[in-house]
């Protein structure tokens, strides 16, 4: 008995002694040294974010320039809108009518949609003097008529521009010395083109 009893007690120290122990195998993330071909693929791709990086931002802008003019122009219509609901009005072209009475130095302007007068004041100077350029082109004719002026030899108004002086007469170098001595003997200075014609041909028949 004395033995058994020996022997469980070695058989318990034995027991415990066996070490627990369990092996396993898990993923940390520690630092890792870079072989060259892994550093040159970084490399490579730090490039392409970058480039990706700066066509975002630009996108960026774009489109926050975008929104805010959206933005903008929603504050602008709702300002408008908030204007005419608080008058109860809003502005629109109408037709007027404008009276300037450069007698009297005075200008209206009355709206034909109501007749109301929207303005009635003493005119400006400058306004006064358009006026007088105005009335003083009205009195004008609208064409004038030829300048007249009476031949001296048929006695006819002609148009100016259809005489001939005697002296210009005269500087022909075609007329013989009698010719020229019965057109001197003339005393019309004044003389349409169709008379001057008519003198030329009577002195070549009297000569």
């Amino acid at each position: 008995m004395e033995e058994e009893a020996v022997l469980d007690e070695e058989t318990e120290v034995e027991q415990v002694r066996v070490p627990r122990v369990r092996t396993t195998t898990d993923e940390e993330y520690l630092e890792c040294e870079l072989t060259q071909e892994e550093l040159i693929e970084c490399s490579k791709e730090q490039t392409a974010q970058l480039r990706q990086r700066s066509s975002l931002e630009g996108q960026k802008k774009a489109y926050n320039s975008k929104i805010k003019s959206e933005v903008e122009t929603c504050d602008k219509l709702i300002e408008e809108l908030s204007n005419k609901i608080s008058s109860q009005s809003e502005y629109r072209h109408v037709e007027c009518r404008k009276v300037e009475d450069f007698d009297a130095g005075t200008l209206r302007v009355i709206r034909l949609d109501t007749e109301e007068v929207i303005v009635d004041r003493r005119m400006t100077r400058t306004e006064l003097h358009a006026g007088d350029d105005l009335f003083f082109e009205a009195d004008e004719p609208a064409e004038a008529g030829p300048k007249l002026l009476t031949c001296d030899v048929c006695r006819e108004d002609c148009d100016i521009e259809d005489f001939v002086k005697m002296d210009g007469i005269l500087k022909d170098d075609n007329f013989s010395f009698e010719e020229r001595g019965i057109l001197l003997s003339r005393k019309e200075k004044d003389i349409c083109s169709s008379c001057a014609d008519q003198l030329i041909v009577e002195a070549g028949e009297q000569v």
